[in-house]
């Protein structure tokens, strides 16, 4: 996934490093935490910056982190993640998440939304 020398990270270590936080947390790099109301996604913020902090080259890290902090309700938090996030992504792969994800909902309607999807 992402470029820098590192190595490939497989989506399912983003959810591995949240688990202990958010027990039962979804498969896959979108959808990890839509049942979840915001007061219980915040606990797994931490988890999520040490992980970009262990990978900072690794694109869904950071988009995870923009969907934890949209479901947490701090837009202006998702929205730094989520540009990080696409900026890292040199193949293009996240962009079905950007149009698809449903932890993205709470900020879909902010102007801001729309740039990352261009």
């Amino acid at each position: 996934m992402g470029r820098g020398g590192g190595r490939r990270v497989a989506a399912g270590e983003v959810e591995e490093g949240v688990a202990e936080h958010l027990p039962g947390v979804m498969g896959g790099m979108g959808g990890v935490v839509h049942r979840y109301a915001p007061e219980a996604v915040a606990p797994a913020l931490p988890a999520l910056e040490s992980l970009i902090a262990d990978k900072p080259e690794h694109w869904a890290t950071s988009y995870n982190a923009g969907c934890f902090e949209a479901l947490a309700g701090d837009a202006d938090a998702a929205f730094e993640h989520l540009h990080r996030a696409k900026e890292l992504d040199a193949d293009g792969e996240s962009g079905q998440y950007f149009r698809e994800d449903g932890d993205l909902d709470p900020i879909r309607d902010d102007p801001r939304f729309q740039e990352l999807l261009a």
